[in-house]
C-alpha cells in the first residue's frame, strides 16, 4: 500500500501546491510510508528550489494533462466539464493499469474542481472493483449556492449544480470504499453540506508548516508586507502602481515590502510593472522589492520580521474565496492583518480570534488611512479561538491520522 497524491494543479514551483506536497512528503518519509505525487505533466521537478528537494523530486511523477485552474476559476459549460472529467478519468485509468496506482492505495486530492471529482467518480464506476483502497477528497473552493436573486447569482448556481452532481456520483461510486470528504473552514463545511447533502469534516489549513523562530524586530520602523505570493490581478497587484506614491508620502516612517514573483505565471500579464516598481523604489527608499521566487525559508523570514500584512483583495472575487496568505499569517500571532472589507479573510480572521483592520478596496485613501490606523493602534496579538486552534495545525498530520487513518 502507498499514499498517492493526485495533484494536477502542481505545475508551478512557487505555488501552494509545492509547499503542501513537500510537507506531505516529509511526513510520509518520517512515517516510513511510500508516497507518489502525480503532478501536472508540465511540471519540471528539477526546478524545485529547496535544499531537500533532490529527494523530494524522486516522489514526483509529472502525469496529468488535465488542468486544475481553468477559465479564471469560472464554471465551465457542460461540454467542457464532461470533456475534462473524462480526460481525468482516462489518466487515472492508465495509472492503475500501469500499476502507478495500486488497488489498495490511499488517494488524496487536496486541490480540485468539480470536473476532477466527476472524473474520479467516472473512473471508479468504470474500473468497478479494481480499486479497493481509501479516498480523501478536499473541497478547496466555494461550492456555490442554489438560491438565485434576480439572476445575479447565476454563476454560483452553476457551481452548485456542478459540485452537487460530482460529489453525489462520487459517493455512489465509492460505496464500498472508505471515503473522507473534508474542507478547510466552517463556512465551507456548511456550504458543501447544503450543496451535496453529504457529511464533510474540517481539516487543518493545507499550507500549514511550523513557524520559524521569530527574528528580532528591533529596527527603526515598523515593516509592512504590501504584496507577496502568486501574481494575480484579483489579489490587488494592478493597484500597486497607483497606490504606492501616495502611500509612501503619507507613511514615510514605515517600511514596505513587495514580492513581485516574476516567475509566477500571472506575471506575464504585468510585464511593465517590474520597471515601474524599480523606479518607485529609487524615489522611496522605504520600499523594498524582491522579484525572484522565494524558498520556503526566505518566505518564512519575511513573515517573521514583518509587523503587518496587507491583503489587497478584490471583494467581488474574494468574498467567498479562501486565502493561503491569511492562513500563513495566523502562524505569526504578532503579524497584524490589514484587508479589504467584505471578504472571506475578514470574517475568517475574526472567527479565528483576530481583529482585522479593514478598508474599502475601491478607495485608495481609505487603504492608506487604514494602514495609518493600524500604525497608531496598540499592539493586539492574535488570540486563537478553539476553532482557530483546530485549523492551525499541520495538514500532513491530519492526512496520516484519524479520521483518515492512513
Amino acid at each position: 500500500m502507498q499514499f498517492v497524491l493526485l495533484d494536477p494543479g502542481f505545475e508551478d514551483i512557487s505555488s501552494h501546491h509545492a509547499n503542501v506536497n513537500r510537507q506531505l512528503y516529509l511526513h510520509a518519509k518520517k512515517a516510513d510510508v511510500a508516497l507518489t505525487i502525480l503532478a501536472a505533466k508540465k511540471l519540471v521537478p528539477s526546478k524545485l528550489v529547496q535544499s531537500e528537494d533532490s529527494v523530494f523530486q524522486q516522489s514526483i511523477k509529472p502525469w496529468f494533462k488535465t488542468p486544475c485552474y481553468t477559465n479564471n476559476l469560472k464554471p465551465l459549460d457542460v461540454i467542457q466539464e464532461q470533456a475534462l472529467a473524462q480526460q481525468f478519468c482516462n489518466e487515472l485509468e492508465i495509472a492503475i493499469k500501469d500499476n502507478i496506482i495500486q488497488s489498495n492505495d490511499t488517494l488524496l486530492i487536496h486541490t480540485c474542481f468539480s470536473f476532477h471529482v466527476l472524473g474520479l467518480a467516472i473512473w471508479l464506476l468504470k474500473i468497478k472493483n479494481a480499486f479497493t483502497g481509501k479516498l480523501v477528497v478536499c473541497g478547496m473552493f466555494y461550492p456555490g449556492k442554489r438560491v438565485l436573486k434576480d439572476g445575479e447569482d447565476f454563476l454560483d448556481f452553476v457551481w452548485y449544480l456542478r459540485n452537487r452532481l460530482a460529489f453525489i456520483l462520487l459517493k455512489e461510486a465509492s460505496e464500498k470504499l472508505t471515503l473522507t470528504l473534508a474542507t478547510s473552514c466552517a463556512s465551507f463545511i456548511e456550504a458543501y453540506q447544503n450543496c451535496t447533502g453529504l457529511a464533510f469534516t474540517l481539516h487543518p489549513v493545507i499550507n500549514y508548516i511550523p513557524p520559524s523562530a521569530t527574528f528580532s524586530k528591533t529596527k527603526p520602523c515598523k515593516r509592512v508586507i504590501l504584496y507577496i505570493g502568486s501574481v494575480k490581478r484579483d489579489k490587488g497587484v494592478a493597484r500597486l502602481h497607483e497606490l504606492i506614491p501616495d502611500l509612501m508620502e503619507q507613511t514615510d516612517d514605515l517600511e514596505f515590502f513587495i514580492h513581485f514573483n516574476q516567475a509566477s505565471p500571472g506575471a506575464r500579464e504585468f510585464i511593465s510593472l517590474k520597471p515601474q516598481l524599480i523606479q518607485l523604489a529609487k524615489t522611496h527608499t522605504n520600499l523594498k522589492l524582491h522579484f525572484s521566487p522565494m524558498s520556503q525559508s526566505e518566505y518564512e523570514y519575511q513573515l517573521s520580521i514583518s509587523d503587518a500584512i496587507v491583503l489587497l483583495y478584490e471583494p467581488q472575487k474574494y468574498q467567498l474565496k479562501t486565502s493561503g496568505l491569511l492562513w500563513d499569517a495566523i502562524r505569526y500571532p504578532d503579524l497584524a492583518v490589514i484587508c479589504s472589507t467584505g471578504i472571506w479573510a475578514e470574517y475568517e480572521y475574526i472567527a479565528i480570534g483576530g481583529s482585522p483592520f479593514t478598508f474599502d478596496y475601491e478607495d485608495k485613501q481609505d487603504v492608506i488611512a487604514t494602514i495609518k490606523q493600524w500604525q497608531s493602534a496598540d499592539s493586539n496579538p492574535l488570540q486563537l479561538t478553539q476553532y482557530g486552534y483546530t485549523i492551525n495545525q499541520p495538514f500532513a498530520d491530519w492526512c496520516f491520522s484519524s479520521p483518515v487513518n492512513m
